[in-house]
């Protein structure tokens, strides 16, 4: 039976929540339809047949990260780690956060928050997505 899951990251630091996602990437395709319209099935052109993808956002030229989807599994930490890291540069990009390559200190905003989230989907219970209903489920 195909099911889709997810839950919600509050980044209250940052101001933002972050929805990820794992399961059938059909559902997953429904339900970005269903929130985004139009603006999610164009997108999707881009990284349908992608294992894992992090969904972008972008009204008037800003690249705002959407929601993270996993893949299949919740248990591929490289798509995990992947997708994470795209959305924390997009976020840190869009909160003006910059990224100084050449030195460690700038590194910690980016590395710290890609392994708090980490954490979060790796500690956090996802839920089931009920279509008929419109609403998670345990």
């Amino acid at each position: 039976m195909k099911k889709l899951h997810g839950l919600t990251i509050d980044v209250e630091i940052y101001k933002d929540e972050i929805p990820v996602f794992y399961g059938d990437p059909d559902l997953m395709f429904q339900w970005g339809t269903n929130k985004y319209g139009e603006t999610f099935r164009g997108e999707f052109s881009q990284v349908k047949g992608a294992s894992a993808y992090c969904f972008i956002c972008d009204p008037v030229g800003y690249r705002i990260p959407a929601f993270i989807y996993l893949g299949r599994t919740k248990r591929n930490w490289g798509n995990i780690a992947h997708e994470v890291l795209h959305y924390s540069m997009f976020l840190l990009a869009h909160r003006n956060v910059g990224i100084d390559p050449e030195e460690v200190e700038g590194h910690e905003a980016l590395t710290y928050l890609v392994g708090w989230i980490i954490e979060k989907i790796q500690k956090t219970p996802f839920k089931e997505y009920n279509f008929k209903k419109k609403k998670w489920i345990k």
